[in-house]
C-alpha cells in the first residue's frame, strides 16, 4: 500500500500550489480549493518546466505501484486507482487535443468508455500509458 501513499502524495494539494508558485494578479481569476491557491499560468516556461517536474513525481509514484495497488479502490466512489491512472492519460491527450486546436474529446460517451477500457491494466501498462501521453502532451505544450 506504500505505492498508493505515494500517488496520493503526488496529488497533495500543499504541494501543487508549491509547485505551480502561483503569483496573484490583479485580473487572476483565482479559487480556493483544499487550502491550495489556484490561479491562471502566467509565465509559460516557468509554468512548463512545473507541470514536468510534477509529471516526474507522478511518474515516479506510479512506478513503485503493483498491480494489486492499481486495482484497489481510489478515494472516487466507484473508481479504482487504475481508473484515475486512465483518466490522467486520457486527459493529457485531451489537453493536447485542444492544444492542436481540436475538441478535447470527441464524445462523453467515448471518454468514459476509454477510462472504463483503460482501468483494469496491470501497473506497467498504466505507467507506460501515463509516461505516453504526457509525453505527447509535453511535445505540443
Amino acid at each position: 500500500m506504500g505505492g498508493a501513499t505515494a500517488v496520493y502524495e503526488a496529488f497533495d494539494s500543499e504541494r501543487i500550489a508549491r509547485t505551480f508558485d502561483l503569483r496573484p494578479t490583479v485580473d487572476s481569476f483565482t479559487r480556493m480549493s483544499g487550502g491550495a491557491r489556484l490561479g491562471r499560468m502566467i509565465d509559460h516556461a516557468h509554468d512548463l518546466g512545473a507541470v514536468r517536474g510534477a509529471t516526474e513525481r507522478l511518474l515516479d509514484a506510479v512506478g513503485k505501484l503493483d498491480n494489486a495497488s492499481v486495482a484497489g479502490a481510489s478515494r472516487l466512489p466507484g473508481w479504482s486507482r487504475g481508473h484515475v491512472l486512465a483518466h490522467l492519460s486520457r486527459n493529457a491527450d485531451a489537453l493536447g487535443n485542444v492544444l492542436r486546436g481540436l475538441p478535447m474529446y470527441a464524445s462523453s460517451e467515448t471518454r468514459d468508455a476509454d477510462i472504463a477500457d483503460g482501468a483494469p491494466r496491470p501497473a506497467h501498462e498504466q505507467l507506460t500509458d501515463l509516461r505516453e501521453s504526457a509525453d505527447g502532451f509535453l511535445a505540443v505544450a
